[in-house]
């Protein structure tokens, strides 16, 4: 497991975030066989987080992404983000680029309250920071390089 994407997701749990959000998509077809199916690991993992499931609903937009066809949704999963829910995700994910298909769920957003913290978009390999200065300072003595230099 990437040893600062460990950090990332421990660091979003001590400032604070209380949940997390993800898609499974309905318009991609990974396997070009017309299934639209993820991974039966995707699934595993959506399973082992029932307890702590808060809401799924159909959508075609979410924080870090949307699907321009309005005929075409994907599901929003949230949940509660906790020590148990958290050790979830480090079980089935190792690095932030994870997060696309067919792996795994697309776009993991942590959130502090209905505030997005952090949000990862897979299949691009960007993520999405909202941080204060402090949390940017905290972020970067994980050794990660935000904002290149820039202030």
């Amino acid at each position: 497991m990437g040893r600062i994407y460990k950090k990332v997701l421990e660091l979003s749990k001590k400032n604070d975030c209380n949940y997390f959000e993800f898609c499974i998509r309905h318009d991609i077809d990974f396997s070009e066989d017309g299934s639209y199916q993820y991974s039966e690991n995707a699934y595993r993992l959506i399973k082992e987080l029932e307890p702590f499931l808060i809401a799924e609903k159909p959508t075609n937009s979410w924080v870090t992404g949307l699907i321009i066809a309005r005929e075409d949704e994907s599901t929003l999963y949230r949940y509660r983000f906790d020590e148990h829910s958290l050790a979830k995700l480090l079980k089935y994910s190792n690095a932030m680029n994870d997060w696309c298909g067919p792996k795994l769920p697309e776009d993991l957003v942590l959130f502090q309250n209905e505030k997005p913290w952090l949000g990862f978009v897979g299949h691009e390999e960007m993520s999405f920071w909202f941080l204060t200065k402090f949390q940017e300072k905290e972020v970067a003595e994980l050794g990660l390089e935000l904002f290149n230099g820039e202030e």
